[in-house]
C-alpha cells in the first residue's frame, strides 16, 4: 500500500444481494475465525490524500457515472491472499470498466494492474485451498446471478485491522 494511502472507494450492494452477502460473510467469519466486513466491490484501492481530498475526487468521479447493474457470475479464490482469499466474481461490463477508468484517471492511477471485478466473502489468508474448493460449489449456488445497482460510491478507511474500517463518505451517481 502506498504511503499515506488510507482510503479506498467502493460500490456497496443493496437489498437482497447485500443481505445474502452479509450472511455469507458472517457465516464464514464465524466458521473460520475471520473478520466481518461490509460486502463491497473496490472501485479503486489505497488512494493517497487527505479525507477532504479523497471525498472531493470521489464526488468528481460520481458525477461522471450513471447508475448501472453489477452481476455476480462465479466464485474464485487466490492462494495465500488476505483480500482475495475467497470471493464472488462479478461480470465486467462497459459501464463498470468506464467507472474504473474514470477513477484511475482522477487519482492518476492509469497504469494500475488490470481490474478484476469481485466481492470478497472471506478475509482469511491461511484458509487452505482444499477447504476453499469444498466451499465453492455451495457458494456458487448461493451467489450466482445476484445483481445490484451501483448507484453510489462510498469512501472507506482501509488498512489493518479490518475491524477498524470506517465509512468516510459517499456520493450518488448521476
Amino acid at each position: 500500500m502506498p504511503e499515506g494511502a488510507d482510503h479506498s472507494l467502493w460500490f456497496v450492494p443493496q437489498g437482497e444481494t447485500l443481505i445474502k452477502l452479509e450472511g455469507i460473510i458472517k457465516d464464514l467469519a464465524k466458521r473460520y475465525t475471520a473478520p466481518v466486513f461490509v460486502p463491497h466491490m473496490t472501485l479503486i484501492p489505497d488512494v493517497v490524500g487527505s479525507r477532504a481530498e479523497v471525498l472531493k475526487k470521489m464526488q468528481s468521479i460520481a458525477v461522471g457515472i450513471s447508475p448501472f447493474q453489477i452481476r455476480i457470475i462465479e466464485m474464485g479464490y487466490v492462494t495465500g491472499s488476505l483480500y482475495q482469499g475467497l470471493y464472488a466474481k462479478a461480470q465486467m461490463s462497459p459501464e463498470l470498466q468506464g467507472a474504473v477508468d474514470l477513477a484511475r484517471s482522477v487519482f492518476g492511477r492509469v497504469s494500475d494492474p488490470p481490474f478484476k471485478p469481485h466481492i470478497s466473502v472471506a478475509y482469511k489468508e491461511d484458509l487452505p485451498d482444499w477447504e476453499k474448493e469444498k466451499l465453492v460449489p455451495g457458494l456458487v449456488a448461493a451467489v450466482r446471478g445476484l445483481t445490484f445497482t451501483a448507484d453510489h460510491i462510498e469512501a472507506w478507511t482501509n488498512g489493518l485491522p479490518i475491524e477498524g474500517w470506517r465509512k468516510a463518505g459517499e456520493a450518488d451517481l448521476l
